[in-house]
């Protein structure tokens, strides 16, 4: 089946779960002591409305997930991010630039990463090891034994150093939160990863 034709078959059922969730928050918007769960219909709403919207810039990276090709999904992922943030290579981004990284993006990638892997591999599951390690959105400085030990729950950082690329497993037997992770090999290395998870941290991940 060709992408145009799934886009077309997937994309109304899409545009009815968005009417849903927005009829859903107008109702829950007058009830004042429910402000968490409308702020988690408006997330959803975010999330499905970019996914409406931009079929065709998430549509190769939903494929490749589904298919369980995680490097090509991987490889999507890094293009994706730094199209965001108007880069086409790592080493023309920097970690102020991530901090503005539209959270939208994030969470939509994340969202797919999620959905394809059983909740396996993403961003937010990145995100909680870190926490979980004492991490938080301070960026004045980078606590580089937070990060390996964040690196070390995902399978990055193994006898006192950080894995190369190639050398990660590729496949759903791969630690949770192995993936996404080439968008994590900056020349910045540990700046840029605190800065990351500062970002993911301040949108709500």
């Amino acid at each position: 089946m060709s992408n145009e034709r799934s886009n077309e078959t997937q994309t109304p059922d899409l545009e009815t779960r968005v009417s849903e969730l927005e009829a859903q928050i107008a109702q829950l918007s007058v009830m004042t002591s429910l402000p968490e769960k409308v702020n988690k219909l408006q997330e959803q709403v975010e999330y499905l409305l970019n996914v409406v919207t931009d079929v065709e810039r998430y549509g190769k990276l939903g494929e490749c997930l589904s298919a369980g090709q995680w490097k090509e999904a991987d490889d999507i992922t890094t293009a994706l991010m730094l199209e965001a943030m108007g880069q086409s290579r790592h080493d023309k981004l920097t970690p102020d630039d991530v901090l503005m990284c539209p959270c939208s993006i994030i969470r939509v990638i994340d969202r797919l990463w999620l959905k394809y892997s059983n909740g396996k591999f993403g961003f937010s599951v990145q995100k909680q090891f870190y926490v979980e390690e004492g991490g938080s959105d301070d960026i004045s400085k980078v606590d580089m034994k937070i990060l390996e030990k964040t690196a070390a729950k995902m399978g990055w950082f193994k006898d006192g150093k950080f894995l190369e690329l190639e050398n990660l497993d590729f496949s759903l037997d791969a630690p949770a939160g192995s993936h996404p992770s080439g968008w994590w090999r900056s020349p910045y290395g540990g700046k840029m990863a605190t800065y990351f998870f500062a970002r993911m941290i301040r949108c709500g991940m």
